[in-house]
């Protein structure tokens, strides 16, 4: 049956390009090109008719269950349009989303999706005939409501024909004003296009290096792991570029450095002009997702979101339900090539590990507080006073709990793998962001230093390049992942990568001189790290002073070798120096949430900060994070205008701005009040627990050290207004112009003139 339509509303027009890989094993017989094209990769354009083409609307997210899926939002009486050319064995595929509230009383709504086959007619007239692939609506189907529905269609029967896939909204959606529609992750996808590249990039959070027995930790605690690695190359001198959670995983899929990408404690976020490896893999065909359970990469600003068709996130979900959401989203890739980013919460505290394995790691002859958990972990982090050492044996034990739990569904992982012949097509990278101290140098947690027990974390690969057992001894980091991926399916490695390709450090193509770097503490002093096997030099931008370890005779970092060697120290500390400065100097404005008490009531009511932020020189960009319903910002001019309440007790991220001015010279002013009334006290204007004198005031980026420090944790004041700037040095920032006391430290060593 044929069925021909009138053009409702606007039509989007999207021309799609098929780009053929190059991949190692593309010479197989059968292998045609990319496994899919998504259409969410490509420029629309919209228009009442076929030959009109207006700029198109970006692209959006819809949250149901959990998952956020990326795709086109419909308007009323809406009509997207994609012209295609369909191959041989295509099948189109889509998620339709659809929540709010729909009443039948004000009108039914249909949900159609054709493939128009264009007819030549005359060489001044084309028409088209009409051919429905799927059809749905609201009053038949009511179940659509509140979660994904996968349209799938096979389009065998127009193979070698040119036409357009239509996604069509039949009905006004203003009599429902308060539903909302989402077209998700629309694409065509090619089944029989083998073999199959698919990537697993699993990122456990907070899991040093020597909790595994292929690091020297315990025998039995990681079973599943130490057969992993049987079967993979193991790299042991892996470290991390953050001892924290958000700029590390960053760089693990951005292949750049924290302070090089903007992904830092200074912006909380993993900002857009940073090409994520999902973006990438995207463009080529691949179906991406992320499972994650941690609330900085989980929460709607972390742009964590980036290049992924698929999002889900729980905040602390356990590893067996990671899983089984990780496997959905396998089993619905299943045709294509897929990247899956499997990130586990389960090592962090709290430490609430299940009783079986609890039983099998604690002292059963342990009486102290800490018995079955540790939920507080607030009084050992920001304490001065070493807590003895029977209970922080109990609470090392209980990580190491969840730990042997966490490998335990690993183990169910694989198998899954194992049972559905994914091993051997897929490339799977297993690392973690950081690790866990337990006062090796008097602290606990992380996010504090940047010794081993923090920033020394696993790496193991398993993939076609990488030999079965072998361990390599070679210094690496986590920014080399990116690179590993693009060059284990053939495509090219950005010049601007921190990392190199890991298969080129197995060969021996890269020798073991490279120097790995590692920065940005989220609490105590700023510090960076630049590590040349067996060197490795920590340098502290508040006092900046340096400490340098030989990591080959003395692995616990408890000697300082700076007087033996001063030439390297010296060396390595202008290198951290120059090397970890950001590309954009920015100006950041925080506002701190107000503290809750154990009940999870306020210590401190909200409070409204309303006013003008104004930027002399003119303002690049804007961008703002975590806020909320009622809060209010426009930038007009060289200006940001802000009405913004401090606190959400839903929200684990503090709302803030991050203002990007033309000029590098530029000051800010400020102007702002606090519950309409004149407060500077809640004006910490350099990032320092130091009120300002005034309400109105100006600050310039010359007044911040090369790297700022901001108070946080018990030493911060909740329900203030933090501002501080960031100088950048890919805008040409000359060494002259780095704050007095680096360049003093600098010329001392010998390496500024």
């Amino acid at each position: 049956m044929f069925r021909f339509w009138k053009i409702l509303g606007y039509t989007v027009i999207v021309s799609l390009t098929i780009i053929i890989l190059s991949c190692p094993g593309t010479e197989n017989a059968g292998y045609e090109g990319p496994s899919a094209v998504s259409l969410l990769n490509v420029t629309p354009y919209f228009g009442d008719e076929f030959d009109i083409r207006s700029p198109a609307p970006e692209t959006s997210r819809m949250i149901i269950d959990r998952e956020s899926v990326e795709g086109w939002a419909v308007p009323e009486e809406g009509v997207l349009r994609f012209p295609v050319k369909i191959e041989k064995d295509a099948i189109f595929s889509l998620r339709l989303g659809i929540t709010g509230d729909f009443d039948a009383i004000h009108g039914n709504l249909n949900f159609i999706v054709d493939y128009r086959v264009f007819v030549r007619q005359s060489e001044d007239v084309n028409s088209y005939i009409s051919h429905n692939l799927f059809e749905t609506s609201l009053e038949d189907e009511p179940l659509l409501m509140e979660h994904w529905t996968i349209a799938e269609t096979r389009l065998d029967q127009w193979s070698g024909t040119e036409g357009e896939i239509v996604l069509i909204v039949e009905g006004d959606l203003s009599n429902h004003p308060d539903l909302d529609v989402l077209w998700g992750s629309p694409s065509l996808y090619y089944p029989e296009r083998k073999p199959y590249k698919n990537i697993l990039l699993i990122g456990v959070d907070t899991l040093r290096a020597d909790m595994l027995s292929v690091y020297g930790g315990p025998g039995d605690l990681t079973p599943a792991l130490e057969e992993f690695a049987g079967t993979s190359t193991t790299f042991l001198q892996n470290r991390s570029q953050s001892p924290w959670t958000l700029p590390s995983f960053a760089s693990m899929v951005t292949g750049g450095l924290p302070s090089r990408i903007g992904a830092t404690m200074l912006s909380w976020h993993l900002p857009d002009r940073a090409t994520s490896v999902a973006e990438i893999l995207r463009e080529n065909g691949y179906a991406t997702g992320m499972v994650c359970s941690n609330a900085y990469l989980g929460h709607e600003s972390s742009g964590f979101q980036q290049g992924m068709d698929s999002f889900w996130y729980e905040y602390n979900a356990p590893a067996g339900e990671s899983i089984q959401r990780a496997q959905d989203f396998i089993n619905r890739s299943d045709g294509r090539d897929w990247f899956c980013f499997l990130h586990f919460e389960d090592p962090h505290t709290p430490y609430t590990p299940r009783p079986e394995f609890r039983d099998r790691w604690c002292d059963p002859d342990y009486e102290g507080e800490f018995i079955e958990e540790f939920t507080n972990d607030s009084d050992w982090k920001f304490s001065l006073v070493k807590p003895p050492e029977d209970d922080i044996e109990q609470v090392r034990n209980l990580h190491m709990a969840e730990i042997a739990y966490l490998d335990s569904q690993l183990g169910e992982l694989f198998s899954y793998l194992e049972e559905n012949r994914m091993m051997d097509d897929t490339l799977i990278i297993f690392s973690s962001d950081h690790g866990e101290e337990f006062y090796e140098h008097d602290g606990f947690e992380h996010g504090h230093t940047l010794y081993d027990e923090q920033v020394r974390t696993p790496l193991i690969i398993r993939g076609e390049g990488f030999p079965e057992g072998e361990e390599i001894e070679d210094s690496v980091g986590n920014t080399d992942i990116v690179p590993t991926i693009l060059e284990w399916i053939g495509l090219p490695v950005p010049e601007n990568l921190e990392g190199v390709p890991l298969q080129e450090v197995i060969s021996g193509e890269i020798e073991n001189d490279r120097i790995i770097f590692g920065e940005d503490c989220i609490r105590g002093t700023q510090r960076k790290y630049g590590l040349e096997w067996p060197y490795k030099c920590i340098f502290d931008y508040e006092t900046h002073s340096y400490r340098l370890y030989d990591l080959e005779r003395d692995p616990g970092e408890l000697e300082d070798r700076t007087d033996l060697w001063p030439e390297v120290a010296g060396r390595l500390a202008n290198e951290i120096v120059l090397k970890m400065l950001p590309e954009k100097s920015t100006y950041n404005v925080w506002f701190m949430g107000s503290a809750l008490d154990e009940s999870g009531n306020f210590v401190e009511e909200p409070h409204v900060f309303s006013g003008t932020l104004e930027v002399s020189g003119g303002i690049d960009n804007v961008q703002a994070f975590a806020l909320s319903g009622d809060d209010a910002w426009s930038v007009e001019g060289d200006t940001v205008s802000f009405s913004i309440t401090n606190a959400d007790p839903n929200a684990r991220v503090d709302k803030h701005f991050i203002i990007v001015p033309t000029e590098i010279t530029a000051s800010l002013e400020i102007d702002f009040l606090v519950d309409g009334e004149v407060r500077p006290d809640k004006l910490f204007p350099y990032g320092t627990n130091v009120p300002a004198e005034s309400n109105s005031m100006s600050v310039d980026l010359t007044d911040f050290a090369l790297a700022a420090t901001i108070p946080t944790g018990e030493d911060a004041f909740s329900g203030a207004m933090y501002v501080w700037g960031i100088q950048g040095f890919g805008e040409g920032i000359d060494r002259a112009e780095m704050d007095p006391e680096t360049l003093a430290i600098l010329e001392s060593l010998g390496y500024i003139h």
